[in-house]
């Protein structure tokens, strides 16, 4: 179950596999308020009943949360719920613990690596795996198609815009009058309705937004 269409509900279909569209209780610094508390705590029952309903309707044996962003209250009971902890928490203060304890009362976590594993008692790590490894593009090419000059310092940064991933930090950093001059790709989206998170990195010295871009190789051949 995904919450928006998008080219990963294509590429499952394509292989095959079943894909519903539905409501998906997910985690975001701006919900971590007594109001967006509120909210989250909704959309996690509604995301509960949803799933326990087609649970029952499929008999659904393993309930697998692709990302520990995803409220453990809107899992649902009676079957096993395992969660992919992709996630470093640093920074909740206070509202870290009882999050923790939330994820550990679900009945496996595996974590992407050893710091992640770190932050729980107890916890698997499998370490992710990508289909195919990207290769690089001629550095000339790479410049040329993404309308670089050959001679710049260029940075690249490839992930879902968000104030988790750092884009920020890349900007703060490019202000810096020693890099003047160098150039930060920032390869990624902002989730569907927080666009806004883009609007800082637009007016920012030596940014330059890619969108989501498919041709990895590119953007990380135009970089050094």
């Amino acid at each position: 179950m995904l919450p928006f269409d998008g080219p990963l509900v294509r590429d499952l279909a394509g292989a095959g596999v079943e894909t519903l569209i539905g409501p998906v209780a997910v985690v975001r610094r701006e919900l971590l308020s007594p109001r967006g508390l509120g909210r989250l705590a909704r959309a996690a029952a509604g995301q509960r009943r949803a799933l326990e309903r087609l649970c029952r309707e499929r008999g659904v044996a393993l309930v697998h949360a692709n990302t520990s962003a995803i409220v453990p209250a809107g899992l649902p009971r009676g079957v096993p719920r395992v969660v992919h902890v992709r996630e470093i928490y640093a920074g909740w203060g206070p509202l870290w613990p009882p999050y923790r304890r939330a994820l550990e009362r679900l009945d496996a976590r595996v974590c992407v690596s050893a710091s992640v594993r770190a932050q729980f008692e107890a916890a698997d790590v499998v370490h992710d795996g990508l289909a195919l490894t990207p290769e690089r593009a001629p550095r000339a090419a790479a410049r040329a198609a993404l309308g670089l000059p050959q001679d710049a310092f260029v940075v690249a940064v490839l992930g879902r815009v968000s104030a988790w991933k750092g884009q920020d930090v890349l900007a703060r950093a490019l202000a810096e009058p020693a890099l003047h001059g160098a150039i930060g790709l920032v390869a990624g989206e902002p989730w569907p309705g927080q666009e806004q998170r883009a609007a800082p990195l637009r007016d920012a010295p030596g940014i330059r937004l890619l969108g989501f871009r498919d041709d990895v190789g590119t953007v990380l051949g135009a970089a050094d």
